[in-house]
């Protein structure tokens, strides 16, 4: 696990107590899965708002995760890497880096990571790592690694939604003769059970969010022989709100599925009221491209319902 700035070892624990729990009591699988955890504690660094001082990270993190797998009875052990902020610019230049075991690395779940633009306060020469960080890379070793991003949405102040995407990577990776990069985004607010914005270092330890985090990270590690574009689905499937069933489900209650508001207006005897109206995106989901979007509605049930079907 690789943390951000100025952070320290503990910040780690929730996840990885969590992580403890699920393998050792919950988890259940047919191949055996031995978990060992290990965090990167930059605590007594510079400030990592800096591109030398990540270079000189993300060398000591290639060389460390080299040693640490070399240690292993297996030569085919797999492990995965969970980067929290500016870690992922370690993370991610620790990639190119020639000594890091790349054919070993299954998945990257990044939290809160600013991958498409630095924070707006930060900025400088980190802007000038970040575009850096990404042409380096040779998509062609990471074509089987998997890469989850998490924002934290409108309250988190230091990453904006909009910098928290993949758009940099999937445009260095398509010209290096249109290598496929296997990645999936998301925000706590369109995630399952969370449907919140949190802020920046919540996802270090929010129990709504690590109910979510920690089954995905567990059923992933599983799928030792499913290939990068499995994986992502597999995650998308089991993070992402069915915004298609939600919509449907919400109008089918009314006669009139485009005007649900006024149909419960029309119906005196309906014992609901329309407490919250929301605009959930449409997207292709092929493409990932926006669609459109549609109305969801937040309904509060006051009594007994009359014959709406």
């Amino acid at each position: 696990m690789v943390l951000g700035n100025k952070s320290e070892k503990m910040q780690a624990q929730p996840i990885l107590n969590s992580l403890h729990t699920y393998f050792k009591h919950v988890m259940s699988t047919d191949e055996p899965v031995c978990m060992s955890a290990y965090v990167f504690d930059f605590l007594e660094q510079p400030s990592a708002f800096s591109a030398q001082t990540l270079q000189q990270q993300a060398g000591f993190v290639a060389k460390e995760i080299n040693y640490l797998m070399g240690l292993t009875i297996h030569k085919d052990a797999q492990f995965s890497i969970i980067s929290h902020s500016v870690g992922a610019y370690v993370v991610y230049s620790a990639l190119a880096d020639d000594v890091f075991p790349v054919k070993n690395l299954r998945n990257i779940y990044n939290l809160a990571a600013p991958l498409s633009d630095v924070p707006v306060k930060f900025y400088g020469n980190l802007e000038t790592l970040m575009r850096k960080m990404w042409q380096d890379i040779d998509y062609k070793r990471i074509h089987h690694v998997a890469n989850i991003n998490f924002s934290g949405g409108v309250r988190d102040l230091n990453v904006p939604i909009e910098h928290a995407n993949f758009n940099i990577a999937r445009d260095a990776s398509n010209k290096q003769n249109n290598t496929h990069f296997f990645a999936y985004e998301t925000s706590t607010v369109m995630m399952k059970n969370v449907n919140q914005a949190i802020d920046h270092n919540s996802q270090l330890y929010s129990r709504a969010f690590l109910n979510q985090l920690i089954p995905v990270i567990g059923q992933l590690t599983t799928m030792t022989k499913h290939n990068a574009g499995s994986r992502i689905d597999k995650a998308e499937r089991l993070l992402s709100i069915d915004v298609e069933s939600r919509v449907y489900l919400t109008s089918e209650l009314s006669p009139n599925a485009a005007d649900f508001p006024s149909a419960i207006k029309n119906e005196p005897q309906a014992a609901m009221q329309v407490k919250e109206t929301l605009s959930l995106p449409m997207f292709n989901p092929q493409t990932d491209d926006l669609l459109d979007t549609q109305d969801a509605y937040l309904v509060k049930v006051t009594g007994p319902l009359p014959n709406l079907f």
